[in-house]
């Protein structure tokens, strides 16, 4: 499903029904999965290209939030003053785009992930953050790709003691997302500085050769992101 097409436009895949026709100087746009349904109508918009990508799961059922909470399955422990590589999956979300005159217009964003979010920190003014439960490995998982992307993580214990991360919590403003025709991927790193904070952020890099990168979402909205590592300071 994921790429760039040319209009018109008819899709089946896993469940999903996409399709895009133009009429006149009108494009119409229709999507189903499940009884959901999703329609649109734009007009003027030219003779432009169809992009479909995963883009940053923070997206449905409406903007609520910029932050993913990934819980793990297992705890990782590191040892003082060490650094380790481990591998954990996330929610995706499909965006589909409309391209035309080197102009971005969002058509639709939907998943086939299930949609839940929690708070991170104190009950009374944590964080709300969509919540993600993934297992923890040191080899890469092979999820749905539709459904479940893989992130390799590195974990960085800067402290001079033991250390069991449980969580982690990233910022989508710093995702670099990165598909291909079986797998959907990111790279982040985590760096432990004391018993219950540490620093995360993302690197630009594929996880496999010739991956495609994702148009970002927030690159599309125009907007400008000056801050996009995170720090956690309530619990690992």
């Amino acid at each position: 499903m994921y790429g760039t097409y040319d209009i018109p436009l008819n899709i089946e895949s896993e469940g999903i029904s996409l399709s895009i026709e133009q009429r006149g100087d009108a494009i119409v746009y229709r999507r189903q999965l499940g009884e959901e349904r999703a329609e649109k109508l734009l007009l003027g918009g030219g003779r432009g290209s169809i992009v479909i990508n995963p883009v940053e799961p923070l997206n449905l059922p409406r903007d609520l939030t910029p932050y993913l909470y990934l819980d793990f399955q297992r705890p990782a422990a590191l040892a003082p003053k060490s650094s380790s590589t481990v591998f954990v999956t996330f929610p995706v979300e499909i965006g589909v785009f409309l391209k035309d005159n080197g102009e971005i217009e969002t058509l639709d964003i939907f998943t086939l992930a299930r949609q839940k979010y929690t708070l991170y920190g104190d009950p009374r003014n944590g964080m709300l953050c969509r919540y993600w439960s993934t297992p923890v490995g040191t080899e890469p998982p092979r999820p749905e790709r539709l459904r479940e992307g893989v992130m390799e993580l590195k974990l960085v214990n800067a402290t001079g003691t033991w250390i069991e991360v449980t969580k982690a919590v990233l910022s989508a403003y710093g995702m670099k997302l990165y598909y291909s025709d079986g797998l959907v991927a990111m790279r982040a790193d985590m760096e432990v500085t004391g018993a219950t904070s540490a620093n995360t952020d993302f690197r630009d890099i594929p996880l496999e050769q010739h991956m495609r990168k994702s148009l970002e979402l927030y690159t599309a909205r125009k907007l400008v992101v000056l801050f996009p590592k995170f720090t956690m300071t309530d619990g690992l």
